[in-house]
């Protein structure tokens, strides 16, 4: 696991009502054009349950993400992490708060999207590095654990163990984070 890079944070934000992702388009648009990190983006938003829009860039994406209903903000680094493997899901974990924030504060972020953070999903998006079993539940979760509670705080961790799904945990926040 010494060279873990794909790392994914996905901020659960619930919807009520009825919701529109096409902001999302303009606003991941509008921060692609003003930096050279960014390489392209992508519209999916018309697949229902699907990856929504999303940001490229050379080290990490960003999106808005509605994969198996679940609506929320991805952030998934994919390379350049420094470090321990509990810097580099430190690193990982703010980066996803701080884009989140900045996200939620655009004025076109919409309404019925929650900014109030209740759960998140930790994903190691490297079957090679790390495959879901025992082992690296074992491995990892007092690192993911102790990376969660520096940057979110208090937190409770649900190994995803089913083995047809990347290794991660869903974690459920003591205290709710808020995006605005």
């Amino acid at each position: 696991m010494e060279n873990l890079q794909r790392i994914n944070v996905k901020l659960i934000t619930p919807v009520t009502g009825e919701f529109a992702p096409e902001s999302f388009l303009s606003i991941l648009r509008e921060w692609s054009n003003a930096s050279e990190e960014w390489l392209d983006i992508a519209d999916y938003i018309h697949m229902i349950d699907g990856p929504g829009v999303i940001l490229f860039g050379r080290r990490r994406l960003f999106s808005f993400d509605m994969i198996d209903g679940i609506s929320g903000i991805l952030y998934a680094n994919r390379a350049d992490l420094q470090g321990t493997l509990e810097d580099r899901f430190t690193e990982t974990l703010q980066n996803a708060v701080e884009m989140s924030k900045n996200l939620a504060q655009d004025q076109r972020f919409p309404e019925n999207l929650s900014t109030t953070i209740q759960e998140v999903e930790i994903v190691v998006n490297d079957r090679k590095q790390a495959p879901n079993t025992e082992q690296s539940h074992t491995t990892l979760e007092a690192i993911i654990q102790k990376s969660v509670t520096q940057i979110l705080g208090e937190c409770s961790l649900s190994w995803i163990s089913d083995p047809s799904k990347l290794f991660g945990y869903k974690v459920r926040l003591s205290s709710n984070l808020h995006l605005v």
